[in-house]
C-alpha cells in the first residue's frame, strides 16, 4: 500500500488528528515570528540612543530650498554636525540626495549664491515685494524661462540663476523685458 493512501485512512479513521496537525503548524510559525521579532529588538537595541537629525525628503539641487523632516536615527550612524534644528529658509549648497542627514556643509545663506550661477540686475519697478532669499521665477514675453534666487535688494535687485537659462536671461534683461513672480513656499 502506499504511504499516501496510508496516511489518508490514518485521518479518515482519526479525524481529531487534522485539528491537532494544523494547531501544532500554527504554534511553530507563532514560535518562528515571536523569535524573529525578539531578534529584531535585540539588534535594535544593539544600536543604543537615537538622535533626532532632519533629513532631504526629496532630491534637491544645488541653489534650491530645503525641505526636511525630522528622523530618529541611532548615534553610530548620524554624521559628525548633524544638524538636530530644523533648517529654516536655508538653501542647498550642493545636490542633495531623498534622505541626506544635513550637515552645516550641506546648506547655505538664502542669500547665498551657488558656485557657477549668474547674478543679474532686474529692474524692480511693478513687481512683489522681495527680499534676499525668495525665491522667483524668471518670466520673460509671458513665458517662464527659469527660476532663480533674489540674493540682494538694493535698486536694481539682484537675482542668481542656474548658468543654465543665463544667456537667456541676459538677453532679456538687455532689453528690459524680464518680469519676477515670487514662488511660493
Amino acid at each position: 500500500m502506499s504511504p499516501l493512501l496510508r496516511l489518508r485512512l490514518l485521518f479518515g479513521r482519526r479525524p481529531w488528528l487534522h485539528p491537532l496537525l494544523v494547531g501544532i503548524a500554527a504554534l511553530v510559525v507563532w514560535w518562528q515570528a515571536a523569535a524573529l521579532h525578539q531578534a529584531a529588538a535585540a539588534a535594535k537595541d544593539a544600536w543604543g540612543t537615537t538622535r533626532t537629525v532632519w533629513v532631504v525628503n526629496t532630491d534637491t539641487e544645488r541653489g534650491a530650498s530645503v525641505r526636511a523632516e525630522a528622523r530618529h536615527y541611532p548615534t553610530a550612524m548620524v554624521p559628525a554636525g548633524a544638524i538636530s534644528a530644523a533648517p529654516s529658509e536655508a538653501v542647498a549648497a550642493r545636490d542633495l540626495a531623498e534622505g541626506t542627514v544635513l550637515t552645516p556643509l550641506d546648506l547655505a545663506a538664502p542669500h547665498h549664491v551657488p558656485v557657477g550661477w549668474v547674478v543679474f540686475a532686474v529692474p524692480a519697478e511693478a513687481g512683489p515685494e522681495l527680499r534676499p532669499g525668495d525665491a522667483v521665477a524668471v518670466f520673460n514675453g509671458g513665458r517662464r524661462m527659469c527660476d532663480g534666487r533674489v540674493v540682494g535688494t538694493t535698486a536694481p535687485l539682484e537675482v542668481a540663476v542656474a548658468p543654465a537659462c543665463a544667456a537667456g536671461v541676459s538677453a532679456a534683461v538687455g532689453v528690459g523685458e524680464v518680469v519676477l513672480a515670487r514662488l511660493g513656499t
